[in-house]
């Protein structure tokens, strides 16, 4: 059955009708993948120690394993999960068993595919893993999006039991006024229910916000226009004040917006959709592609791949009113060209209770063969903490890096590696 969601663009209001009572494919997807038709679970433990290092706390940059592009997966990217007792889960876009990506479990050195995903099931895992409290998984399921495959190769939300590797097929996108193509990270709002976005579909074809309550019923929250923005990439971002959730979600669209150069919005569960923000490309940054990170007094910060003094992105900090401030532009050198912080700054930032936000650039560095750095930023001041070579430790760092308890900062790196098909690292950081 449909119903009508009424989305608010500015003094205007718009339709963006659809709804499910119960998703389609939540319905036929009670069971493990592997009880399923057409579904090639890959389960089991690549252990090969020619090419691993035990986990542990490090001193300096860590390879820790590099991903040979078999069933072990290729180009990992997305945002990392760490459970209590230091496994680490991610995702690769590519490689298993039919070529087109693997949820896998790390602990000191093994690596365990957990999922391979069939086509069928969904195709090209974005985003990143998600559990009922962001980073930190209790033993339960664990969330995520893929950017392709399902039944109409728009996508699907799958969960899958970071102990067992049972699978489930929660929703799969059908395109059009449904959405589609979802690559940013899911959350859990504080309504008991998930939430994201696609990058396609809805009203105006150019991205929605969507609702997938636990009992499967999908429906289309809001759908962006072009005026409050086109394409939003990055996931949905909660905001705080002190301990209290606020009541609205925040996120941003690479393009769109009063100067085409992307937007931050805000939008409330009812489909309230506003836009905060349009980039000005000339002075703010242009094409911000990653989620938001919230402080505890109602500010949000993040980055834009493109832009800036110095033509190579920027970090940014806005309040939930739109107040809006460019912190850093990363620079260009003007002999050389290069961009010896790194350019392209396309996954969300990390922080921790120090009050320091992480991040890394998936571009640029001190030299021609540079393949992106890791960063650390904090009271106006940059510090770089690594630069790929482009060799063993990897290139190509696209997803937002993990601040683990332990000391290390992990994060993976989507090519390179003695395979060159990616790393996954570890890094130290001052608690």
């Amino acid at each position: 059955m449909a119903s009508s969601f009424p989305v608010k663009f500015g003094s205007a209001i718009a339709s963006c009708a659809f709804a499910a009572s119960v998703s389609t494919a939540a319905a036929a997807a009670t069971q493990p993948v592997s009880a399923q038709a057409g579904a090639l679970p890959v389960r089991g433990t690549i252990a090969v120690p020619r090419k691993v290092m035990k986990a542990a706390a490090v001193s300096a940059f860590t390879t820790l394993y590099s991903f040979d592009g078999g069933l072990d997966g290729a180009s990992p990217s997305g945002e990392l999960l760490e459970d209590l007792r230091g496994n680490i889960y991610g995702a690769t876009q590519s490689g298993g068993a039919s070529g087109v990506g693997v949820v896998y479990k790390y602990h000191n050195g093994v690596l365990t595919t957990l999922h391979s995903f069939s086509g069928a099931d969904g195709a090209s895992p974005a985003g990143g893993l998600l559990n009922s409290i962001g980073n930190l998984d209790l033993g339960g399921n664990i969330y995520g999006v893929t950017s392709g495959g399902g039944a109409k190769n728009y996508g699907v939300v799958y969960a899958v039991n970071g102990s067992t590797g049972a699978f489930k097929l929660l929703h799969t996108f059908s395109g059009g006024l449904g959405g589609g193509t979802p690559y940013g990270r899911l959350i859990l709002f504080k309504d008991g229910n998930l939430y994201g976005t696609t990058s396609v579909g809805g009203g105006y074809n150019v991205g929605a916000i969507f609702r997938l309550t636990p009992s499967g019923a999908y429906s289309i929250v809001a759908c962006f226009n072009g005026r409050t923005g086109s394409t939003p990439i990055g996931g949905l971002s909660a905001s705080l004040n002190g301990f209290n959730v606020n009541g609205a979600l925040f996120g941003v669209t690479s393009t769109g917006g009063a100067y085409g150069g992307g937007t931050v919005f805000a939008v409330t569960p009812q489909g309230q959709l506003t836009n905060i923000h349009s980039f000005n490309p000339a002075t703010e940054g242009s094409a911000p592609s990653a989620a938001l990170i919230p402080d505890d007094k109602g500010n949000l910060y993040g980055t834009t791949t493109s832009g800036g003094s110095g033509s190579a992105g920027t970090i940014f900090e806005i309040s939930t009113a739109g107040k809006f401030a460019t912190l850093y532009s990363f620079p260009t050198d003007p002999v050389t060209m290069l961009n010896p912080n790194g350019s392209f700054p396309l996954a969300r930032l990390a922080s921790f209770l120090n009050g320091k936000l992480y991040g890394s650039t998936a571009f640029g560095g001190s030299t021609a063969t540079s393949g992106g750095t890791i960063f650390e930023f904090a009271n106006g001041t940059f510090t770089l903490l690594h630069t790929f070579s482009g060799g063993a430790d990897g290139s190509t760092p696209t997803g937002q890096v993990l601040l683990s308890p332990d000391g290390n900062i992990y994060g993976t790196a989507s090519t390179g590696g003695v395979y060159s098909y990616g790393t996954l690292f570890a890094l130290p950081f001052t608690r």
